[in-house]
């Protein structure tokens, strides 16, 4: 994502957010590109004035991961279940994992 960033820069893209398509698949599936911060954007009326914003991206309380995560809160309150991921790895044994939120938006 750096690296796609660091393009548009070069290439003279301002106004640009750096985006990586297709991560359910195999990297060399993954398609990068960007996408102009106004796609984003919506107008929404605050302190009694029109202003463009870009949309709270809010938690899904009838989604897949947090449904996963209402089913074991109350163990995890009583045990330390935290898992850190990590950085996505392109080789070795963790290679092939698929984050554990994407797997669950990508299950039918």
């Amino acid at each position: 994502l750096g690296q796609v960033a660091a393009i548009l820069v070069e290439n003279g893209q301002s106004g640009v957010m750096a985006t990586v398509n297709g991560l359910t698949g195999v990297p060399e599936e993954w398609t990068c590109g960007g996408m102009p911060i106004t796609h984003m954007m919506r107008i929404e009326r605050r302190s009694g004035k029109n202003k463009p914003v870009i949309r709270k991206a809010l938690v899904e309380l009838d989604g897949r991961p947090f449904k996963a995560l209402e089913a074991v809160r109350q163990t995890w309150i009583l045990s330390d279940k935290y898992q850190n991921p990590g950085p996505i790895q392109f080789q070795g044994a963790a290679a092939d994992i698929v984050n554990f939120t994407l797997r669950l938006n990508m299950a039918k």
